[in-house]
């Protein structure tokens, strides 16, 4: 298995003195993806066609950017990304009651950035040109009562300027960080702002192996803390006329995840994140009396990772399962899920350790319903992915 992921590293990992933006080099990055899931719950709101309504939705989705450099520093390319959504629903005892939907998008970007390299990182800035197409294809029932299959159509078609700037941080000779800032109007705003790994392309290169090193980040008996926290609020009013406000909705919501993390020996840790939340919404209105809706929830999720190379660069393998709980006054659920990841991380250090996923897979399974009748919503979700994305994330070693 290691010789595997050593053969792996290598495309990531080469060492020469060629120059990263000189004329034939390029760059590639990008995503692929598919979900699904599955939802039953009760439809006792239309009468005499059964207790339960199914629904199910596909989506897959794809983002790609490449470019090739045409003279040295200038760099033509294209981003490319598109997403597609095949929805159906039905009445569990009434199969013929069945609608099928279908939403997708599509974006093309041919682009142009030019380069500058300052210290140890590359600086862009780049023009383009965004053309895009969306729409779906919806079901329903006519008065007569017949099904008509895609009946009612929308698409949308658009083109908007794109201006971007950005910076390359290369860990290795093919693999570099990027923070991008992309707008379609001036000035940039961090409204477009995203981060990813970009591959770099080139002729004339020679794969040397990475220095091999101690990492004492992954020593046996050292603990890692990680974990975030978000705090949101939002205030909707509805004005009646002459300064009175007719409907108000305020909403809080606050979430704290901890995370814990003990190396059981060399390159093997296992730990656990417990994931809590609060949501709170309060509605007052001049026609109805106040009300209020709050949910908690609480969870935990144990995981097991596994560092593969004494490299400063060097890929990982984790392993997580978890539980979650759901409760407000009127309203409780639980789900329960796994997940499978790959990816790459960067010894930064002796305290720090850079991560993100390449490629991963996760199954989950939810049940929620009203108080009185818990699992009355019952909803498989499963996915897959595979891509240079930019989900970081950074472990603090003790």
């Amino acid at each position: 298995m290691k010789i595997v992921f050593t053969a792996l590293l290598g495309l990531f990992c080469l060492n020469d003195l060629y120059a990263q933006i000189q004329k034939g080099n390029g760059i590639l990055s990008g995503t692929v993806s598919v979900a699904y899931d599955r939802q039953t719950r009760p439809f006792s709101t239309i009468l005499n066609t059964g207790p339960t309504s199914v629904q199910t939705n596909w989506m897959p989705a794809l983002a790609i950017t490449a470019g090739r450099f045409w003279k040295d520093n200038w760099l033509a390319g294209v981003s490319l990304s598109g997403s597609l959504t095949r929805n159906q629903q039905n009445l569990e005892s009434n199969t013929d009651r069945t609608y099928p939907n279908t939403f997708y998008s599509i974006f093309v970007t041919p682009f142009i950035r030019r380069y500058w390299q300052v210290g140890s990182v590359y600086v862009f800035g780049g023009v383009g040109v965004s053309v895009s197409t969306s729409g779906s294809r919806r079901s329903y029932f006519d008065s007569d009562g017949q099904l008509k299959e895609s009946g009612e159509r929308t698409k949308t078609m658009g083109i908007a300027p794109r201006v971007e700037a950005g910076i390359n941080y290369l860990v290795s000779s093919r693999l570099g960080i990027q923070l991008l800032a992309s707008t379609n109007s001036l000035p940039l705003s961090t409204a477009g702002l995203s981060a990813g790994l970009v591959y770099w392309t080139g002729p004339g290169r020679m794969s040397n192996a990475q220095e091999q090193r101690d990492n004492p980040q992954t020593n046996a008996g050292k603990w890692v803390l990680e974990g975030g926290f978000s705090v949101t609020n939002q205030q909707t009013n509805q004005d009646a006329g002459g300064g009175i406000t007719a409907y108000q909705s305020r909403t809080n919501v606050c979430s704290f995840s901890p995370s814990i993390g003990y190396f059981i020996g060399k390159n093997k840790l296992i730990g656990v994140s417990i994931p809590i939340a609060y949501s709170g919404n309060h509605l007052t209105s001049t026609n109805a009396s106040a009300s209020k809706d709050m949910q908690w929830t609480v969870g935990v999720v144990p995981y097991f990772q596994h560092y593969w190379l004494p490299t400063q660069l060097t890929p990982y393998t984790r392993i997580e399962a978890g539980y979650m709980h759901y409760t407000s006054e009127d309203y409780s659920g639980f789900s329960v899920n796994g997940a499978v990841r790959v990816g790459l991380a960067y010894m930064i250090g002796q305290r720090f350790i850079l991560e993100t996923s390449l490629a991963g897979a996760s199954v989950s399974y939810r049940a929620s319903g009203r108080s009185d009748r818990p699992g009355d919503a019952k909803t498989w979700n499963g996915g897959v992915s595979a891509g240079l994305t930019g989900n970081f994330a950074l472990r603090y070693v003790l």
